[in-house]
Parts: C-alpha cells; structure tokens; sequence
C-alpha cells in the first residue's frame, strides 16, 4: 500500500503591542515557557528601516483583506468563459462578488474574503463551509497589459473542473487553510476539528510579517527593553538568523571567499519552510530548525525534477538551490534578495559579480552573445525559467551550467534551446564545444539516476558511489539512497548502514526512506538506529518503515524506541487529518498492527473527503477481501471506478477480482484499460500479459510484453515473463536489450 506526499499547511488572534515604555501586555519575558507573537507595529519600534522596506513587499501583501489599495482585479461587472461556465466579478455595497457556480452546482454571488499574492497575478479567497476558504479558480493577471496582463484567465485552461472535482474552486485541493495558509500567514494554527470536519484557523497577522521568519517576538522585546547585554546570546529569538555585518564576500586570488560568521544553514532552512515543496510534520515551527525538525522536504523525484536536477513540477527554490555550487560554499538567499523588500540587490549581472568577476565572466568572451543584451545575462543561460499557474515564469535556483550534451543523451531541457527552439539539441552541444573545446565532463548525476529510473541494476554501484561522493550536494547524495532502493541487496543495506550515522539530515532521512527496498529483518536491523534520530522528520519515516515489521526482529530498547517514534508519527497523521493521504497512511498503520477494524475507519474517512481519492478504495477493498467479503470488496472498486473512471490503479483492482472470481474475460477487459491508462506501470503490463497467457492467448500476451518491455527495457518479471512464455509457444521470445547479467 501506498500513500501520496502530504503537503500540509491556516482567523484572527490579535496580539497587541504598546509604546516602548509600558510594559508589553501578555508578553512574557526572558525566561518564560512561552514566547508570544507581538506584531510588526512592535517590531519597528526598533526595526524601522526593516519594516519600511518589508511594508509592500510580497510578503507584506501575501494576503489581504479586500478594498480599493488591495484588490487589483477588475470587478466591473466582467465576465470570463471558461470550459465549466461563464463567471462575473463585480462590486455591491463596498464588496467585492464572484458569481459562479458552488458546490451545489447553484450560480450565486460569493463575497471576496482575502485577495491572495500580489504579483505576477492575484487571487482571491471566498468562504465556504466549516470555516473554510477556498482559492477561486481563476485569477487577475497582475502584469502590465504590454506584457499579456490586465485581465482574468482560467488556472486550469486544459481541464474541465465541475463542482466535485477536488481542483473546483469549492474542491479539497482549493482549500486555503491546508494547502496555502501556513506561507501566507504568521503563526497559523490550522484549527481543524477531525470530529466535526471543520476549521477554526488563527493567525496573529494575516500576511508573512516579521515573526513568520525571526519566530516569536516577546522575549526579544523584554531584553530589548530590559537593555540588552550579553545575557542572553540570540538576544531572546529562538534562532539568529542573519548576523548584520558580521561577514562579507570577497574576491581573493581571483576566488570568492567568505569572511566572518553567518549562521549560513539557518538562513536557507527558514527560508525553505515556504520555498521548498514539503509537507508539514508538526505546527510547532522555530525558525532556523533543519526544515526536517517540522517537515517533510522533496529530494530530487523523477515527478517533480528532471534527472539532471533542473525543476519540472511546481517545486520553489529550496531544492534546487541546495543543490548549487554556491549552497555548497556558504551563499544564501540574502546575499542575492534584499530579506525584509525582498527585492534583488542590482541589475541583471551586478548581484553575479559580487563574487564573479566581471572582467572574466562578464564578457563577450564567457556569455558568447553581445554585451548588454537580454542573452549576455548571467541568469538567461545559468537560472532558465519555467513557468506555473500560466502566468507565473520561474527561475531555476540550482545555478547549473548549461549542458545541451545531457539534452541529447537524456532528454532533459537546456538553456540554449529554450531561447533558440529551432535549433536541435546537437546544434547547440556543438556550438558549446566549438567555444570552449572537447570537454571531459565527469559523470552529471543525471545520467545514474537516469539509468536508475529505467531499472538498470547496473547503476546500483553507482548511486552507490554518488551517495558517498562528499563533492555532492546532500541533496543529490539522499537522492542517489533513495534511488538505490530500487534494488534491494548487499549495496543497498551497505548504503543505509553507512548514511545512518551522516551529519547531513537529508542523508539521514533518506537511509530512512531506503528502508523500503529491504526486508522485514533486514529493516529492522538496519532502520532501528534511525529511531532515535534527533530530527522528527527522520524518526518518523523510520517508525512508518518499521511498523510492520515482526516483534522478534527489534531488541527491547528497539521496541520501546518504535513505540515512541510512531507516536510521533501518528501526531504527524493528526496534523494533516483533513486529508485523504494521511487518513490513508493511518489506516495503513493500523494495517500493520492488524487492526483491520481501525483501517477501515480511516479509508472510509480519506474517501469522506475526498470521494475521488483512488488509492483508498483500493486498500479498504483489500481491507474487506482479507476478512473474506469479496462481493463487498469488488462493490468498493467499482464505487471507486463510478467516481473516478479513468483511475488506472482502480481498473487494475477490478481486473484483478474478476480474476479471482473466474470471470477471466471481463478480467482482461479491465487490466487492458489499466494499461492503456498508465503504460508507463510496468506491473500492469506484466499481469496483463500473463492473465492472456493463461487464457491461451500465447500471441497476444507476448506482443503486450514486448511493447512493456520497450517501454521497460529492464524490468526482469517482464523479461522472464518473454522468456517463458516464447519458449512454451515453442517461438523466440524477441527479448532485446535489458538488464546486463
């Protein structure tokens, strides 16, 4: 069984502060518990220049209450057509309307809650049910008219979203308080009521104020006004995060080099908590923490990145930045954004030749394209962008150099044929070699993880050796771990033993994420250490590894160690409660304590909320199969199927119970559309060809798994499966290429 990422995220608790010479009401002082949030208006009492340049800065206008200043779409009475239906934005005493179709599929006038975002386009929050606000679905695009702006535009142009769909506007994914409140707020709790299914969502401000970076503000302000002095070194803050002035880059010997001292991790994993894809673990945040103290971060999945690491899906900056050269020695966000305006610091190249300098890269001679023109900047060719919600162009933070030659061998996207897109990929390799002459490039990364994602057992000692390489960023290090689980033996229980104990937490987390190549045994020898990791993130990803495991395989104190660490876990399932993926992922724990009553509970409860979560009705009809109610079980596939039809995994389950039940023609009927669905599941291709093969239908079932077998070259059930059943045909099976042996 398995789970989707969760990627958890959230009204209004006011705390006030007062002039500098009264006491700060409700605020405790240095050595309380707890530390309270005070507000921005506290903050710049001292912070003034700070809070200047914060004040209309995307942060500061990540959310805010609507009116004349804040809403920059046009609410003239306007319509927008979209594939679902014609909607209207307009204005009605001093609010601003959306006339849509709800939930109910009734048209109605939604009053505008909250604008969202501010640049390069702006959306809007409306209220729903159970203390929910839902992002509406289409959106003002911000930019100026010249550039494609001014108007309003559909965020889902290639889909068809009616109310049901959980990308509708009143759908699960649109639901503010879990998927966007925690990065546009300060000191969000979510609030969610899993008894009621409701919310009750706090914040101390509604946009990204001070706090949501430096952490609570009222023991800093009773040493402030207590007057300072060396008592307390981070100065009442639970991190410092940026030592003003107390460092510098410098050119030395034709070399950047840093001097003095920065906190240069905390500053990246403060950031990253928003701009990273992640999923939260806990509320309970303290700024600066490794993100992996309270969340879960993304590593390198083929589903979100290119092999060679550039971004694909919507994934932020944290991971491609940590994946940089400049990460590796010590740059952080700062040294390119101004922190509190969040603005760049210079022009296009000027931030660049802070370190680089310009009399050698900022020339005809390094960019090859004439000197002030929009090719001859630095992060044209260096930082490519890829643009998300239409509108919205993203620059790729991992800073990497230009590679068209991994664009011929592996199909990723380069920077030269982004600009020049009539020109092949060869044409530019040839172009860069033609500059710089034959290069002997070492291994990129992406061509083992390319080779990997393709199942060759080949690349196991080399992600082997990637995953032990200290020249590579953490990053791609716990990339290549994760990786290596795709095949299981010595080098990968070598591997995890060996990252158990690495200073880098991604490394760490990712020996707890290997764990899933193993066996039960070999599980439990090698994950018990990671039990007691001092990361949360690390400890609970052991614990789900471990659940299952048999009791004899744990010591004692390995025991007492899972006991602790899957309540943590379960504190984590709690946390995002209102999702499918963690209703899943408990009833797959109570799977693995045989509590199949409890499981069952929560898969009806991930299908409550979301009546198209496939993955649900999968488990809870092999929940009711195991405990001998086949019918009943076969009936939860094909509500499933009703609700979301072209669902491969569903059609593969169905398949699968005709099988069982001896109605092997319709049986084929089913695992024939899984495959056409998603013919990129090797699996379902396998079961396909061996349930005709069983049917005596030779011919066809070795033409289905020669066709998986292009697609797989290297998948060994279906090349077995080729072997055998060529051979009984008395044909040859036409295996061709595959795993080396």
């Amino acid at each position: 069984m398995s789970a989707r990422n969760l990627v958890a995220a959230a009204f209004t608790l006011i705390i006030a502060g007062c002039s500098p010479s009264a006491p700060l009401s409700g605020v405790a002082g240095p050595s309380a518990s707890k530390t309270l949030f005070v507000g921005r208006a506290v903050c710049g009492e001292c912070h003034a220049p700070e809070l200047a340049a914060f004040s209309g800065s995307h942060h500061d206008r990540a959310m805010e209450t609507p009116g004349p200043q804040t809403v920059l779409g046009d609410f003239s009475g306007v319509r927008l057509t979209t594939p679902d239906l014609t909607s209207q934005f307009t204005q009605r005493d001093g609010r601003y309307l959306i006339r849509t179709a709800g939930a109910d599929h009734k048209i109605a006038d939604f009053p505008v809650a909250y604008t969202f975002g501010v640049a390069p386009l702006q959306q809007y929050l409306l209220r729903a049910h159970g203390g929910r606000l839902q992002a509406f679905g289409a959106a003002w695009d911000a930019r100026p008219a010249a550039s494609g702006g001014q108007r309003w535009f559909d965020l889902y142009p290639d889909e068809t979203l009616a109310p049901g769909n959980s990308l509708h506007w009143t759908g699960l994914d649109q639901t503010w308080n879990y998927q966007c409140a925690e990065c546009h707020s300060t000191n969000l709790r979510k609030g969610y009521d899993a008894t009621s299914r409701e919310y009750r969502t706090t914040w101390s401000e509604e946009d990204v104020s001070c706090e949501a970076c430096h952490g609570a503000g009222s023991r800093h302000v009773s040493w402030a006004r207590s007057g300072g002095g060396d008592s307390e070194p981070r100065k009442g803050l639970a991190t410092v995060i940026h030592h003003a002035g107390s460092w510098r880059w410098d050119v030395v010997a034709g070399k950047p080099t840093k001097s003095g001292t920065r906190p240069a991790v905390a500053e990246v994993e403060a950031c990253g908590r928003c701009h990273a894809r992640r999923a939260t673990l806990t509320e309970d945040y303290v700024p600066g923490q490794h993100l992996l103290a309270t969340h879960r971060p993304a590593l390198l999945t083929e589903d979100l990145y290119y092999a060679d690491g550039q971004i694909r899906g919507e994934v932020f900056e944290y991971g491609s930045f940590l994946q940089s050269r400049m990460a590796m020695a010590g740059v952080t966000c700062s040294d390119c954004h101004e922190p509190h305006s969040l603005k760049v610091r210079g022009e296009p190249n000027a931030v660049c030749n802070q370190c680089h300098l310009p009399a050698r890269y900022d020339q005809q001679t390094h960019t090859r394209h004439a000197t002030a023109s929009p090719a001859s900047e630095c992060v044209n060719c260096h930082m490519p962008k890829r643009t998300y919600m239409v509108v919205d162009s993203r620059r790729d933070h991992s800073l990497r150099i230009p590679r068209p030659d991994l664009t011929v061998r592996l199909g990723v996207p380069n920077a030269c044929t982004a600009c020049h897109a009539d020109k092949p990929p060869e044409w530019a390799a040839a172009a860069v070699t033609s500059w710089f002459g034959e290069r002997d490039y070492p291994t990129h990364f992406g061509e083992t993880f390319a080779a990997a994602r393709s199942g060759n057992p080949a690349s196991a000692p080399h992600l082997q050796k990637l995953m032990n390489d200290r020249a590579q960023p953490a990053i791609v290090r716990a990339t290549a771990l994760v990786e290596l689980a795709r095949f299981p033996g010595a080098t990968l229980v070598s591997s995890i033993d060996s990252a158990r104990a690495n200073k880098e937490p991604l490394i760490r987390w990712a020996a707890a994420l290997a764990l899933e190549g193993l066996p039960p045994e070999l599980r439990a020898r090698s994950g018990a250490p990671l039990l007691a990791d001092s990361l949360l993130g690390v400890r609970v990803e052991a614990a789900h590894q471990l659940a299952g495991v048999p009791p004899g395989a744990l010591s004692v104190a390995d025991k007492s160690s899972l006991r602790a660490a899957l309540a943590d876990y379960q504190s984590t399932l709690q946390v995002a409660a209102d999702r499918p993926e963690a209703q899943l992922n408990m009833g797959n724990l109570q799977i693995d304590r045989g509590a199949y009553d409890r499981a069952e509970v929560a898969y009806k409860e991930a299908i409550m909320l979301d009546p198209t979560f496939a993955p649900a009705y999968v488990n809870l009809s092999d929940v009711q199969r195991a405990q001998g109610s086949e019918e009943t079980a076969r009936a939860t596939i094909e509500l499933g199927l009703a609700r979301s039809p072209d669902d491969a995994g569903l059609r593969h389950a169905l398949g699968l119970a005709l099988v069982r039940q001896g109605d092997t023609p319709a049986a084929i009927t089913q695992l024939w559309r899984a495959v056409q669905v998603a013919p990129e599941s090797a699996r379902y291709a396998y079961v396909l060809g061996v349930a005709l093969n069983d049917m005596g239908q030779a011919r066809e079932a070795l033409e289905v798994l020669r066709a998986a077998q292009a697609r797989h070259p290297n998948d060994e059930d279906i090349l077995q499966a080729l072997t055998s059943f060529g051979r009984g045909s008395g044909r040859t099976a036409g295996v061709e290429g595959g795993a080396s042996r």
